[in-house]
């Protein structure tokens, strides 16, 4: 079974997944069900991956907003407005 995880939360007590599978679709793609797993940090099983989640996440962070501070701001090209028709035309 495949799962597709929607969020990860850390908190000082564990971590939180919100998760979903292809089951969790219905009624043709326009209804779906999501679950969360609370797992406590304490538990011997977790606590080492969560604090190695951890700190995998917090590299991405930190080399994306590297990227973000040498990058200029994104400014969409202007739309060229003579072909569009305006209301009532």
């Amino acid at each position: 079974m495949k799962y597709e995880v929607q969020s990860v939360v850390f908190d000082p007590d564990g971590l939180v997944i919100q998760y979903m599978t292809s089951t969790d679709v219905r009624v043709g793609g326009k209804l779906m069900a999501t679950h969360q797993l609370h797992l406590h940090a304490t538990h011997p099983d977790y606590r080492d991956d969560r604090e190695g989640l951890h700190d995998r996440l917090e590299r991405i962070l930190r080399s994306a907003l590297e990227d973000f501070n040498e990058s200029e701001p994104w400014e969409p090209e202007e739309e060229d407005d003579d072909n569009e028709e305006g209301m009532g035309e």
